[in-house]
């Protein structure tokens, strides 16, 4: 259908919400049509997933106005949440004890109106409706079963069934392995010729881009800039996500050394890993890559104790390594990043400083030069400048930070305790731009010190530019390959 034959939807106009200013929508607009997709690129703290909280009803609009489904929302109301619009977010709204036609039909706007559900009845349809969209999903698999993607798929249908016109999808794709991700364009795709319309939000172009028929850039709570698909522009879309010069890409030199830090010798693990050999080095950067964004996980997971070993051997510095738990590892200088962790590991009630040099003076109270008070307070100075704090806030508890400095604290505190081994799940997932010029110097400066970094991503390129080696496996849970780090 040409562009301007498609009816509009929905319309935001000089939209603001927030109590005061800065807002957190910012003269925000936005139009979507019927059966289009629209893909809401924005750093962390933009302003992204402020509108799934107000097409919830979690928010009041300041000023401006809403037209979705020709029904008008005015300034100083929240919106009524509706079903035909629905929104899909990280907390699910799936009922985990119940089977996937239960959560699909029994839950459904349609089935309000019966008070008697027939389950042969819901079990047919779901199995109609699953066959057409998701057929690798059963209509009595219990929801806390699937996996999150399956969640997300059993979301999308019970949509479909509500008969939605806008689902607004927040930053979910992020939890996905490749596979997952070209199952779920292909999904969207059926919904958009279905004249679904769909608005996805993300930090990055990765994910939709290549099927999105509007592109939205938003920062600081505004829309700077829309392209068409057609006219979508890399360089010029990063630099208006950061509102300035795009930072320059430095190669980074190895160091990587010969002494063996951990050698893992016909380790099966999980439900995937079987018999992989793998030799990681002092100093050595190594990501782990499984389309699946399984196996990957299961090795890293398995270093510290969070994945079970059935057979194999790991020797850590030539002696064997048998882990048992996080608390176990970290003990023995082997340091764990899960893969959320904006309020892990971080006391929201203690300062700063409290909260970078208390685990280090733990691991160090021997040395009693760490101490001393004066020494921590000189050593602070030495970091606040590095982290963007000011001497204002130096005694500030860590709640009142921004994500970006969260992160950096904790990754900062990490590369003060200077581990041997240092396993990270993920780093990159739901990192903008920004984020990941934070988590890739802190790896360097990890390396730097002789610290074996081991890192899994379902993306191959987060690892590319920080990575040594990078160890793929197949889909039998086999090693293939490993990219060395000329090859790149």
């Amino acid at each position: 259908m040409d562009e301007c034959m498609k009816k509009e939807i929905l319309r935001m106009e000089n939209v603001y919400v927030g109590s005061f200013p800065p807002f957190l929508l910012n003269n925000f607009h936005l139009t979507i049509n019927e059966g289009e997709i629209v893909n809401l690129i924005g750093l962390s703290g933009a302003g992204k997933s402020l509108l799934l909280d107000y097409f919830n009803g979690g928010v009041v609009l300041h000023s401006g106005r809403v037209i979705w489904d020709k029904k008008i929302f005015e300034p100083g109301r929240t919106f009524i949440p509706d079903q035909k619009l629905n929104c899909i977010g990280h907390n699910s709204t799936l009922v985990e004890k119940m089977t996937v036609a239960e959560n699909i039909f029994v839950l459904s706007r349609k089935q309000k109106r019966s008070f008697i559900i027939k389950r042969r009845n819901i079990v047919y349809r779901t199995k109609l409706l699953l066959g057409k969209y998701a057929p690798d999903i059963k209509p009595n698999m219990l929801v806390e079963q699937l996996t999150q993607f399956q969640q997300h798929v059993v979301a999308l249908l019970r949509a479909v069934e509500n008969e939605a016109r806008l689902i607004i999808i927040d930053d979910i794709f992020q939890f996905y392995g490749q596979n997952e991700i070209m199952k779920m364009r292909k999904l969207l795709l059926k919904l958009k010729n279905n004249n679904i319309s769909i608005l996805c939000e993300s930090h990055n172009e990765n994910f939709n881009l290549n099927i999105s028929d509007k592109i939205v850039i938003i920062r600081r709570g505004m829309n700077v800039r829309t392209f068409y698909n057609e006219d979508y522009n890399t360089q010029l879309a990063t630099q208006l996500l950061l509102g300035n010069e795009i930072p320059k890409v430095v190669q980074r030199p190895s160091h990587k050394k010969e002494k063996c830090r951990l050698e893992i010798i016909h380790l099966h693990c999980g439900e995937k890993v079987k018999n992989v050999n793998l030799k990681i080095h002092q100093g050595e950067v190594i990501g782990l890559y499984d389309l699946d964004n399984k196996g990957n996980k299961e090795i890293a997971l398995s270093l510290v104790g969070e994945c079970k070993i059935q057979s194999g051997q790991l020797y850590y510095n030539g002696k064997l390594y048998i882990p048992r738990d996080i608390d176990y590892a970290v003990s023995n200088n082997i340091g764990y990043l899960p893969r959320s962790v904006s309020h892990v590991d971080l006391v929201d009630s203690m300062s700063f400083m409290d909260n970078l040099f208390l685990p280090v003076m733990k691991k160090t109270s021997k040395f009693k030069f760490l101490n001393d008070y004066s020494v921590l307070n000189f050593l602070c100075k030495e970091y606040m400048e590095e982290l963007g704090i000011t001497e204002n806030y130096k005694e500030e508890k860590v709640k009142t930070f921004d994500a970006y400095i969260r992160k950096s604290i904790l990754l900062t505190r990490w590369v003060l305790f200077q581990p041997q081994i240092m396993v990270c799940i993920e780093p990159c997932s739901n990192a903008d731009i920004q984020m990941q010029k934070i988590i890739y110097e802190a790896i360097e400066n990890l390396a730097e010190q002789g610290c074996s970094v081991i890192i899994t991503s379902p993306y191959i390129m987060d690892l590319k530019p920080i990575c040594d080696r990078i160890v793929i496996l197949n889909e039998e849970g086999y090693v293939v390959t490993a990219l060395e780090k000329q090859l790149k």
